[in-house]
């Protein structure tokens, strides 16, 4: 009767460690999740910062050009980078 005891015992044991190990890595998990989803909208946000300052660098330069008397149908595109010939 006491074998049986100290079996059920150690199955009780490892089925709690068990839960808890499996509760802990669902947590951590969820942790790294969020963290993965912080880090996105924060190079998203970083990534649309830029788009304005070189949308508005653009217009600066655009209208530099236009002040110095440069014609526009100079400036072409070129795998997608703005290029000024002189």
């Amino acid at each position: 009767m006491s074998e049986v005891s100290t079996v059920e015992i150690t199955l009780f044991v490892l089925g709690t460690l068990l839960a808890i190990i499996g509760f802990l890595a669902v947590y951590i998990l969820n942790s790294i999740k969020e963290e993965i989803k912080d880090l996105k909208d924060g190079i998203s946000e970083i990534n649309q910062d830029l788009r304005d300052g070189v949308t508005g660098l653009d217009r600066r330069v655009t209208t530099v050009e236009a002040h110095l008397g440069f014609s526009t149908p100079s400036r072409r595109k070129s795998n997608g980078h703005a290029e000024v010939s002189a």
